[in-house]
């Protein structure tokens, strides 16, 4: 690593040039343009000298404060994470860019703010000035409406005027057409009648017209006219009113005969016959005068008309002219008495034309009157027309003001809450550019080293160590600064979050290092999520590639590197293990080179186009990966390991999915819309301000501004409404959701167990994705009863969930290890719950282990029964507030507490002073009991293990009892999809029972062990099993590590073929056995079943295993003999008693044996064939079990001694009688439940299972044959075990990231000091040889035996020093951590041994 000067000196030399004027060019001081006024320009980083300074020894600090946390990390977690220069580097130029970026942002925000809010205020200041111009306008509009209605009175009058006289001329002008009417009625009425006498008329002008002048001068030539021709004469004259003789009478000869009548006046006739004009006078006459004609005028023509020979007939005998005349008189006679009766009528048609002529005139004088009051009226009107449109435009002016002013007003106050906000944001626009310089070297420093680190881990690193050495130094920061929220916004992670990256703040940190991250993200993610969420990001932003997600051992890593590269797609890469193909180093360095307008990088030998766009992506399963310093430096490491919360709300999701579906698709809808409104509520805002802003005209000026931003207004509060909205239904769906939060939580605590537990042994790994299937399994109505109540539904699911995922992952433990999962389980769900936390649990592990017996309080002499352990204990547990009374209560007590402490079986026995109060602790009383028996009897831990997961109401009995999984349970849980790998351990060896099974279900199994040249025979043997629906076991898999990951990738492409039978595939199964390795292929651990075969511990766990997997009803009727059934039983219990005796080590055995239940099944078919033959031998048969069979494996005389003893006390006929038992004779101890191992005589095999579980639980090491005080020293061992094994896996703090790390260093310096003081002094080697001479020398066995031990103890004390002497130095920072030194500071800081010294 870089000395901190050297730091120093690097940060400068690249921030003394650096200015952001210009988006992170390059500037000296001197050249950097100087801030015009107005214009926002850091003033801290271009100009102040101090600042930059202080950002210099920030820089340097930082990376120094990472590179402590890492080492702290290490020591914590013991997960490696290197910083190098190269990371410093990248820090240094993020900061530069990043700075650029958010000052010019800034900027440009505060530019636009600012204009907004001088529109906002200018428009302010202009409804102000428009409301005196509206006060004013109101005026005149009031004085124009004065006037204008003065105007209407007169116009009201004379429109009246107007009307009255034209109500008078319309009345006129009404009578005088109805009188029209009338007399055109009548007229034509008369006309009509006067048609009567047309035809005398036309006959008479018919007869006129016959009348020639020469027929008139013939009748004045005739010297003697006849009478006739003198009469009608007369009646022409009489028409004519001339002149007539006086009345006479005289005798007139018409026709030849004599008339007496009047004398005519013939010589009158020819005075009006001489007339020129005789003729037409007649016309005229018929034309004009017939109409002249009276009463008198008939009277005096009547005499001749009652003439008989007044005919025209007669009167043609005498002279045409007389005929004709002759016609007209008698014509006018006719129309003359037609007229008579129309003549009064036109006569009344006459008064009343001349009425109506008067009429005319009264109606042409009234019009005329009319005519004048109209043209005053419309000279008035057009006046006021003219004042109502000077009163109207006023009003209008008038309008148009109010109307501004309120759209103003409205938009103004409208705005008020963007007026406030823009307001509050330029009054901070000052303290953000001071800070800013502080806030983006934090971001960037969280971006560029924190990825790799825990969310722990990274909320220590940012606030409580770079923020306030950022202070201390006096580089300008905000105290609460957030990457979260300083580098992304609501929108940006709402579509995180549809794209499905949980909402938990780990997860938002992961999404800005991801996305923000100059370098190409490194992804540890066991889980899988990351990379579902960066798939699903991708291909939702067309960026995925047609390939998909390439695998970082594929063939085809180049082509598709090339491919992407070049279109500007995005390589995901995963399968990463702890290095990448060195082929991709150009694109990890981004060696990227410019010829012309396109960019390139080198890859391999070759030139490949590099598009802008490209963006890489690696992942890796692995959940501790030891990454080298260089690939850290190429890349981000980002740790995507799942946190609790995350996990709880995916499975919350996931159970209200299959519970309640409508309510999680309304969910998802809300998500999906709120993060679209989000985004929309941004762009609006952004848009109403940029609107705001860019207008050159006033806000009043500017109608089309003023509809813009109030569109944008009102579709910004529709936004909001609907966010509202969005947010009431999310409430209520939560509210719903929390119904079901319990199964959710459950579930996460049971995977973080399973997390907890795979630190036990490295083949333990689950993935997620198995848990989640396990997950929803328990949800199936087969496993959880369905319930109306939504508390008791919920209570199923927790019930068939725990023990669902516990009898899974037991499968797959070995049998050391199950109560410890169990007890995981246990104190996972009490700490979950709030009732313990790590401090508890830590006592319980270590108790007073970590504490000076010199600093304890003396052990009082009347506790003398009492081990010095034992009362160091009592001390570390009173720190509890529950036993703080614990010293106290032990010596006012003491009998009791002696009576309970020397007890066989203390756990089943009440607590002295402490039954009540475990009582009145409600859940927490079988915790505290277990506290008090592991530090007052730490033999009997495991025991009250059992006890305590037995008390819990959350776990119970079956949580503790062994339940054997026979190879048929394993095939019905097995599927063709996923293999079933089984964990070898010694004796353990499923082959057998595979063959039998795959001979049962009439299924061929090959066996192919797994060794060179065995690739492809394994290969084409999967294939051929799939084919065929065929069985393969793979053996040994832990030998050839390389082919097991290439198998792992033909097993993935195998499995997604389609093959063309599917049935016989979906029969197919893979078994694979494989010793525990650390480096056994992890995905192939993940996507496998696990299961171990090895015995269970305890005699009924065996005895149930035997008759679970080797007996059966059928083999017990094999022969029909209870001879046969009573050995059957006596084989299983030897083989038993035999397993067990393994757990005590030494003391059992002399050496560990492999032992298994091959060895039982070729006893059982050996006698099973001697009964047969007939009698039965039993020295054959103890011989062959105990020296052929079992004595096989023996090799030590003694032990085979030991097997043939009981061979021949339990092998006999006397195993026959019914008072036989295994039990000792005279046992030292009683028997656990004073229960009689004896051997039943039964016929049906469930009877003998109900015999085996009748066992005692516990068992009396004197069924075996050993003596009691060896299950004391086995269940010591046992107890450090798991003790060793919970501690193990703990954090060395107490909470992980809780900033106490120096604490931490100085606790273990000074437990260093503390054991250095404690190691004796060296032997003097003489000295203990002349000792050794002085007591009879080497020659005596026990002085030599002496002599070694001191030896011995010497190299534990020099190796004590040295390590402790090491420790310090390396603590202090003058040596290097190596790995075992960290193990030795583990060990000290947990109060254990390190492995080293013993």
């Amino acid at each position: 690593p870089w000395p901190e000067a050297a730091l120093k000196d690097v940060a400068a030399g690249f921030i003394e040039n650096y200015c952001p004027g210009d988006h992170g060019m390059y500037l000296r001081a001197a050249e950097a343009p100087t801030p015009t006024e107005g214009k926002s320009e850091d003033p801290e980083v271009n100009n102040n000298p101090i600042v930059r300074l202080n950002l210099v020894e920030f820089m340097s600090s930082a990376h120094r404060i990472v590179v402590q946390a890492s080492e702290e990390y290490h020591k914590s977690l013991h997960r490696i994470v290197r910083q190098t220069p190269r990371s410093y580097l990248t820090f240094i130029e993020s900061f530069k860019i990043e700075y650029a970026k958010k000052i010019e942002s800034i900027s440009q925000r505060e530019a636009r703010i600012c204009a907004g809010l001088s529109k906002l205020e200018q428009g302010s200041a202009d409804v102000e000035s428009l409301k005196a111009v509206l006060a004013q306008e109101l005026e005149n509009l009031e004085v124009a409406t004065k006037e204008t209605n003065v105007m209407i009175g007169d116009l009201e009058a004379k429109s009246l005027e107007t009307k009255k006289e034209n109500d008078r001329y319309n009345m006129i002008k009404r009578d005088c057409e109805n009188d029209s009417t009338r007399i055109a009625q009548e007229r034509a009425e008369c006309e009509r009648n006067l048609e009567l006498a047309r035809p005398f008329l036309e006959e008479a002008d018919q007869a006129i017209k016959a009348i020639k002048a020469a027929h008139i001068n013939e009748v004045k030539k005739l010297s003697k006219p006849s009478d006739i021709i003198k009469i009608v004469f007369d009646g022409v004259l009489i028409l004519f009113k001339e002149k007539l003789n006086p009345v006479k009478e005289s005798t007139l000869t018409i026709k030849k005969q004599n008339l007496v009548f009047i004398e005519p006046s013939y010589q009158h006739a020819l005075r009006i016959m001489s007339s020129s004009s005789f003729l037409k006078d007649i016309v005229d006459f018929s034309n004009d005068g017939k109409d002249l004609i009276n009463a008198e005028t008939m009277e005096f023509l009547a005499p001749y008309l009652e003439l008989r020979s007044f005919t025209p007939s007669l009167a043609k005998t005498a002279s045409v002219a007389a005929e004709g005349l002759c016609t007209w008189v008698r014509s006018m006679r006719a129309y003359y008495d037609a007229s008579l009766l129309i003549k009064p009528k036109l006569e009344a048609i006459e008064v009343a034309a001349a009425e109506l002529e008067t009429s005319q005139v009264n109606l042409e004088t009234a019009a005329s009157r009319l005519e004048a009051c109209k043209e005053r009226l419309m000279n008035l009107q057009d006046s006021f027309n003219s004042k109502l449109r000077e009163k109207t435009s006023i009003e209008e002016g008038t309008k148009v003001l109010q109307k501004k002013i309120v759209q103003a007003s409205q938009l103004i106050d409208g705005l008020a809450h963007e007026r406030q906000q823009w307001s509050e944001d330029k009054a901070k626009f000052a303290e953000q550019k001071r800070t800013l310089v502080g806030d983006v070297a934090v971001a960037c420093a969280f971006v560029t080293y924190c990825g790799a680190f825990n969310q722990a881990f990274r909320e220590d690193i940012v606030q409580r160590k770079l923020v306030r050495e950022a202070i201390s130094i006096g580089l300008p920061v905000s105290p609460s600064v957030d990457p979260i929220t300083f580098l992304s916004d609501a929108a940006t992670i709402g579509d995180w979050s549809l794209d499905g990256l949980p909402s938990d703040l780990l997860s938002m940190q992961n999404g800005i290092l991801v996305t923000r991250s100059a370098r190409y993200p490194l992804l540890i993610d066991p889980q899988g999520q990351g990379l579902k969420w960066i798939v699903r990001r991708e291909q939702r932003a067309g960026r995925l590639p047609g390939f998909g997600v390439v695998q970082a051992n594929s063939p085809k890593l180049r082509e598709h590197l090339e491919f992407a590269l070049g279109e500007g797609l995005s390589l995901i890469v995963a399968g990463v293990e702890e290095s990448i193909d060195p082929l991709l180093d150009p694109v990890l360095e981004q060696q990227v080179i410019r010829k012309g307008k396109s960019l390139y990088v080198t890859i391999g030998d070759r030139l490949c186009t590099f598009h802008p766009d490209f963006r890489a992506y690696f992942v890796t399963r692995l959940p501790n990966p030891a990454f080298s310093s260089s690939l850290q430096a190429k890349t981000t490491v980002v740790d995507f390991t799942v946190t609790t919360r995350g996990l709880e709300d995916q499975l919350l999701d996931i159970v209200i999915g299959k519970e309640q579906r409508a309510l999680q698709d309304q969910l998802e809808q809300v998500v999906e819309e709120v993060a679209v409104n989000q985004k929309t509520l941004i762009s609006e805002n952004d848009q109403l301000l940029h609107e705001l802003a860019s207008s050159s005209e006033g806000l009043l000026e500017d109608e089309k501004l003023m509809l813009t931003l109030k569109r944008d207004k009102a579709s910004a509060e529709n936004v909001i409404s609907k966010l509202r909205d969005a947010e009431d239904t999310r409430v209520s769906i939560n509210e719903k959701r929390e119904q079901y939060r319990a199964v959710a939580t459950r579930g996460a605590v049971l995977y973080f167990s399973i997390v907890e537990a795979s630190k036990l042994n490295c083949m333990y790994q689950t993935s997620l994705q198995q848990f989640m299937a396990l997950f929803v399994k328990s949800m199936e109505d087969e496993y959880s009863a369905r319930n109306n109540s939504v508390n008791k539904r919920v209570h199923n699911i927790i019930e068939a969930l725990t023990y669902l995922v516990f009898r899974y992952v037991s499968r797959g433990l070995f049998e050391h290890d199950k109560l410890t999962f169990a007890l995981i389980l246990a104190v996972k769900m009490l700490t979950v719950m709030g009732q313990i936390n790590q401090s508890d649990l830590t006592t319980f592990l270590q108790c007073g282990t970590g504490m000076d017996p010199e600093k304890v309080k003396k052990k009082p002499a009347s506790l003398q029964w009492m081990s010095d352990q034992a009362w160091i204990n009592v001390h570390a547990l009173c720190n509890n507030v529950f036993f703080r009374t614990l010293p106290d209560d032990i010596v006012k007590n003491e009998a009791m507490w002696k009576m309970w402490y020397e007890d066989n079986h203390p756990e089943k026995l009440t607590v002295p002073d402490y039954e009540e109060r475990f009582e009145s602790a409600g859940a927490l009383g079988p915790w505290h009991k277990l506290q008090i028996l592991r530090s007052l009897r730490k033999d009997r831990t495991i025991p009250a293990v059992r006890d305590f997961v037995r008390s819990m109401p959350q776990l119970g009995s079956r949580y503790v009892e062994s339940v054997t999984s026979t190879m048929e349970h394993v095939y019905v849980e097995s599927d063709h999809l996923t293999p079933t790998l089984f964990l070898l351990s010694p004796g353990a060896d499923p082959t057998d029972a595979l063959q039998v099974l795959a001979a049962k279900k009439k299924k061929t199994l090959q066996v192919v062990s797994i060794g060179q040249g065995q690739e492809n025979v394994a290969t084409k043997s999967l294939e051929l099993a799939i084919k065929s629906g065929n069985w393969l076991l793979l053996q040994n898999a832990e030998i050839h590590f390389e082919f097991m990951r290439e198998f792992e990738e033909q097993l993935k492409a195998m499995y997604s073929r389609p093959w063309e039978d599917q049935e016989l595939f979906r029969e197919s199964r893979l078994f694979i056995t494989a010793a525990p390795h650390p480096e056994f292929p992890l995905g192939l651990l993940q996507m496998s079943h696990k299961v171990t075969n090895e015995p269970p511990r305890g005699l009924r766990a065996g005895m149930l295993r035997s008759y679970t997997v080797l007996v059966d009803q059928d083999r017990m009727e094999r022969v029909d003999s209870p001879m046969w059934r009573q050995l059957l039983f006596n084989l299983c219990f030897l083989h038993s008693v035999v397993q067990e005796r393994r757990k005590y080590g030494p003391i059992g055995w002399s050496k560990p044996y492999e032992f298994n239940s091959g060895d039982l099944s070729s006893s059982i078919q050996f006698i099973e064939k001697h009964l047969y033959a007939g009698n039965v031998s039993w020295p054959t048969i103890q011989y062959i079990v105990s020296e052929a069979i079992y004595g096989g494996k023996v090799s030590d005389m003694s032990d085979r001694r030991l097997f043939s003893t009981y061979a021949e006390e339990w092998i006999t006929d006397e195993c026959l009688l019914s008072d036989f038992a295994f039990n000792p004779d005279k046992p030292i101890q009683p028997i656990p439940n004073d229960f009689v191992y004896s051997i039943p005589s039964k016929p049906e095999h469930v009877d003998y299972l109900r015999y085996i579980q009748s066992f005692p639980e516990n068992d009396s090491p004197e069924v075996f044959g050993l003596h009691p005080n060896a299950d004391l020293t086995f269940r010591i061992a046992s107890a450090n075990e798991l003790l060793a094994k919970l501690t193990l896996i703990q954090p060395t703090r107490a909470l992980e990231g809780s900033g106490e790390g120096c604490a931490a260093e100085e606790r273990i310096k000074d437990r260093c000091a503390e054991l250095l003081c404690a190691v004796p002094a060296d032997f003097n080697r003489e000295e203990v040889a002349a000792s050794i001479e002085r007591r009879s020398g080497l020659g005596d066995p026990l002085n030599a035996f002496l002599n070694q031990e001191v030896a011995m103890l010497q190299n534990v004390i020099s190796k004590v020093r040295s390590d402790m002497t090491l420790l310090q130095m390396s603590l202090d920072g003058e040596l290097v951590l190596t790995a075992e030194l960290e193990d030795v500071m583990r060990a000290v800081d947990k109060g254990l041994v390190p492995r080293g010294w013993v």
